[in-house]
C-alpha cells in the first residue's frame, strides 16, 4: 500500500445478540482508538440492521492495522472497505 491518505470504512450487524449491551468493544485503526466501547446493537438501533462507520487515516507505513479489543464477548465486523482520499 502507497504511502498517504485513506478512508476506512467499518460495517457492523449485530446478527446473534436481540438486545443491547451483549457485545461491547473498542476498534483501533494504526493504534488510535477510533471507538470505544462499541455496542453495534445499540448503534444500529436493533438486529440485523446495518452500521457502518469511516474513518480518515494516514499511512505512513505503508500498512493499515485494525486491531478490536472484546470487552463483552467478542467483537465482530461484516466488512471492512479501504479507498484513498481524493478530497
Amino acid at each position: 500500500m502507497n504511502n498517504g491518505s485513506y478512508w476506512v470504512g467499518l460495517y457492523f450487524s449485530e446478527n446473534y445478540y436481540d438486545e443491547a449491551n451483549q457485545r461491547i468493544f473498542d476498534v483501533r485503526i494504526n493504534g488510535e482508538t477510533v471507538l470505544e466501547n462499541f455496542d453495534v446493537y445499540s448503534a444500529a438501533g436493533g438486529s440485523f440492521k446495518e452500521k457502518h462507520k469511516f474513518f480518515g487515516v494516514e499511512v505512513t507505513d505503508g500498512l493499515i492495522t485494525i486491531a478490536t479489543t472484546g470487552h463483552k464477548d467478542v467483537a465482530i465486523l461484516n466488512a471492512i472497505v479501504v479507498a484513498p482520499d481524493s478530497s
